[in-house]
């Protein structure tokens, strides 16, 4: 929040001396300075360069620690290696400071803060219609077709969507014309996509499971999985390979791994169930039971977090890794954030309301309320937004496009 008290009554001109007093640390430069950043909270605070609030000192109630990168910065001097050398708190910290003073031309030194800013588009699937949400703007939607979905997958390449209707097909929608591509018929779920043009499925037929992999330009199965599958909880791809998690028909646990080019499955010993799974990188996935979430490198356990709760799903959130928690006693949710380089958790937010689905955009994530509300968590200026005069049918899920259409 910015204080004025007024010292001296003389105007300035523009070569004079500012002083900044930033909770009590002084800094001193040039208004000119101040007004070469064409968008920054400074620029309002004179006119052509001249100081027309007739006062020497400006007040910032902003802890000071990083404001001197901001002014160096503003001075022509280059803060790139400072920046980088300072730790993730700290840049963090910087970048809250960034973001207030309005710092555009420090942006891109904060990946996640610049995306923050920019438009954030999810596909979001009502009932009996799919349409375009902008959060900027959360009281438009742009209809894409009248239709229900229980489904939705991103095709980045293909600015389009591929979404699991209703009536038991798979259709591809254009994001920019709106019209159907293409459908498919399909078995009974879809779980994820490979190269985006292969779909994993489940097929239950004369009580055995299988997964089927699925090639949408052929249309036909590629493999067909039906060893030990039973009952079948969550499914990820990894290069070559499908991961999946569920229990047996014996009762027992599994964590398989089937890859796709030697036809070889492989088991991983788990104690308990693995509900979620969620592909990290190329070399790295992750599971999580009903209280532990747990990092694997390369098929060999590397670390565990333990959870006060059954996890229902994994999000990734840029570099940090995104859990919605379930309450085993009461219906209640929370959302916690961890950084994937420390495994320490940085944020928790508990629900209040009754949770529908959530949809992770880069640095924001944004949940959908049977009550039609939304709630916007905004990871990148950790500011947490409740939007509850929007006036939004029941959503069934939603999935973030990074493309502005």
């Amino acid at each position: 929040m910015l204080s004025l008290f007024r010292k001296k009554t003389n105007t300035k001109k523009s070569e004079d001396i500012i002083r900044l007093n930033i909770r009590g640390t002084i800094f001193e430069t040039r208004i000119q300075t101040l007004v070469s950043e064409k968008e920054s909270l400074f620029l309002g605070l004179f006119i052509n360069g001249i100081n027309l609030q007739t006062q020497e000192e400006y007040f910032f109630d902003r802890p000071p620690k990083y404001f001197d990168i901001i002014l160096s910065h503003l001075q022509g001097c280059d803060v790139s290696r400072t920046v980088s050398s300072l730790s993730e708190e700290e840049k963090y910290s910087l970048a809250q400071e960034v973001d207030y003073f309005n710092i555009q031309s420090m942006l891109p030194m904060f990946p996640r803060l610049q995306e923050a800013q920019n438009p954030k588009m999810f596909v979001i699937a009502f009932e009996k219609l799919l349409a375009i949400w902008n959060m900027n703007d959360p009281a438009t939607c742009h209809v894409i077709a009248h239709v229900t979905v229980d489904s939705i997958v991103y095709l980045r390449d293909e600015k389009a969507v591929l979404c699991g209707l209703e009536d038991g097909s798979i259709a591809m929608f254009d994001l920019y014309t709106k019209q159907r591509l293409r459908s498919w018929s399909r078995y009974e779920e879809e779980y994820d996509l490979y190269r985006n043009r292969v779909s994993v499925v489940d097929k239950e037929s004369a009580n055995m499971r299988e997964i089927v992999i699925w090639s949408f330009n052929s249309q036909s199965a590629l493999h067909v999985i039906n060893e030990g599958v039973g009952y079948l909880q969550d499914l990820a791809i990894m290069n070559n390979s499908i991961i999946y998690s569920g229990e047996s028909y014996f009762g027992s646990y599994f964590l398989k791994i089937f890859d796709m080019k030697t036809g070889v499955l492989s088991v991983v010993n788990v104690a308990k169930c693995q509900a979620s799974l969620l592909r990290w990188d190329d070399t790295t996935f992750i599971s999580a039971g009903s209280d532990s979430i747990t990092v694997w490198k390369t098929r060999e356990n590397e670390h565990v977090i333990l959870t006060n709760g059954i996890v229902e799903r994994l999000f990734r959130l840029d570099d940090h890794l995104v859990v919605l928690i379930a309450n085993d006693t009461i219906e209640e949710y929370k959302l916690q954030i961890y950084s994937m380089s420390s495994y320490k958790k940085l944020i928790t937010y508990e629900y209040e309301d009754d949770l529908q689905c959530i949809a992770v955009a880069a640095s924001t994530v944004v949940s959908f309320f049977t009550n039609q509300t939304v709630h916007i968590l905004d990871f990148a200026r950790s500011i947490l937004t409740q939007e509850r005069d929007i006036k939004m049918p029941k959503v069934r899920t939603a999935v973030y496009q990074d493309k502005t259409i």
